[in-house]
C-alpha cells in the first residue's frame, strides 16, 4: 500500500477473460507450481469493493474480504450494484446464468439475514454504513464538547467496533480459521 494513497486503487490478482478454462487446464498441467495461470493483475479501485473501510490503514486482508463479502451480498439482496469490475470484459450472457444468479442471490440473502442477526442492530447498522454506504467512521464517531469535531479517539473507538464486527463476519464466513481478534497495531491476536 502506498502511504500517501493507501485507498484508492490496488493491483489484484482477478481472474484472465481472455483465457479460456481448457487453456487454463492445459497450462496448469504443463506448469502445475505456478499459482498466476488464468490471473491477471488488474487496478481496483478499493472504495467500490470494501467502501469505507478503504480508509482504514489498519485493516487486514480477512477484513477486506468479510466487507466485500458483506457487501455484495447486501447489494444482491437489497438492490444496487455488486461491487464488480466493470472494465471485465463480459463474454457470456447464456440464459442459465440468470437462473443460477437468481438462486444464487436467494442463498445469499438468506445466509446475510443469519450473519445480521447474529452481530445484532448495532454491528450490522455499522458495516452497512461503513460498507454499502461509505459513510466515514469519523461522520458517526462523537463530537468532542470543546471543538464540535470528532476526537482522534473517538475515531478510533468507532474504527475499533467497525474492526471487530468484521473479524465477527469473517469468523463466520470461514475467513479466518480462529477467533482473532485484531489489536490495536493492527495484529491478529
Amino acid at each position: 500500500m502506498d502511504e500517501k494513497n493507501p485507498i484508492l486503487i490496488r493491483q489484484r490478482l482477478v481472474p484472465d477473460p481472455l483465457m479460456s478454462d481448457a487453456e487454463i487446464v492445459h497450462r496448469r498441467a504443463r506448469n502445475p507450481h505456478d499459482r498466476h495461470i488464468g490471473k491477471v493483475l488488474a487496478p481496483t479501485n478499493m472504495v467500490t469493493l470494501i467502501g469505507a473501510l478503504a480508509f482504514v490503514r489498519r485493516r487486514l486482508s480477512h477484513h477486506e474480504k468479510a466487507a466485500e463479502w458483506f457487501k455484495n451480498a447486501y447489494e444482491a439482496s437489497y438492490g444496487g450494484m455488486p461491487a464488480i469490475d466493470l472494465n471485465k470484459i463480459r463474454v457470456d450472457f447464456a440464459a442459465l446464468h440468470h437462473d443460477d444468479a437468481a438462486a444464487s442471490r436467494l442463498d445469499r440473502g438468506r445466509v446475510l439475514r443469519a450473519v445480521m442477526a447474529e452481530l445484532g442492530p448495532e454491528a450490522s447498522g455499522r458495516l452497512i454504513a461503513r460498507t454499502v454506504l461509505n459513510i466515514p467512521c469519523a461522520q458517526s464517531a462523537p463530537p468532542a464538547k470543546a471543538s464540535g469535531k470528532p476526537s482522534g479517539r473517538a475515531i478510533e473507538r468507532e474504527v475499533d467496533r467497525l474492526l471487530e464486527a468484521l473479524d465477527r463476519v469473517a469468523e463466520m464466513r470461514g475467513f479466518i480459521a480462529t477467533r482473532g481478534r485484531s489489536d490495536r497495531a493492527g495484529h491478529v491476536t
